[in-house]
């Protein structure tokens, strides 16, 4: 399977799940309990506009996965080269960053406090992913490179880098 196919499959069989049908399911189970929603025009705003970001942030990070890294983000199809540009010279992981400003953006659209409790659990799991497997493995996989990069980028706080 070509790489391309196999970034199609992964993201769109891993997206379907963590940014529709869980937020799905939680903002379901709020309208079953009865629990209000707070909307407004102003939260609608800003969701959209942190949402079109976020899914911006996200095609950027996949590509260069898949151009410079000649991976995905998947662990199953892992890059075989360390990926430091674009979004990756601001912050170590900016898919995960910009998956949650995805659920960000959901609790704000629909005013949902069930989709606020989603987001810090997707971000708790995603923490402990960063911190348990996928910081080792990098470590593994692309040596003092990687340890290089991890002491110069910040793990979820992006920040611009220093230049010598």
């Amino acid at each position: 399977m070509r790489l391309t196919a196999k970034n199609l499959l992964v993201n769109s069989l891993y997206y379907g799940l963590t940014v529709v049908a869980l937020p799905y399911a939680f903002h379901t189970a709020e309208r079953f309990l009865g629990i209000p929603l707070i909307t407004s025009d102003i939260l609608r705003f800003g969701a959209l506009n942190l949402g079109i970001s976020a899914v911006a942030l996200q095609v950027w990070s996949i590509v260069l996965l898949q151009r410079i890294g000649k991976g995905t983000p998947s662990p199953f199809f892992p890059t075989h080269t360390l990926v430091v540009d674009g979004p990756y010279r601001f912050v170590r992981n900016p898919l995960n960053l910009g998956e949650l400003m995805v659920l960000g953006a959901l609790a704000a659209w629909f005013g949902s406090l069930a989709l606020l409790v989603y987001f810090f659990l997707a971000f708790l799991a995603f923490h402990l992913f960063v911190l348990f497997y996928e910081e080792s493995a990098n470590r593994r996989r692309f040596d003092e490179s990687y340890g290089k990069y991890e002491a110069t980028v910040n793990r979820w706080m992006p920040r611009v880098p220093r230049t010598s």
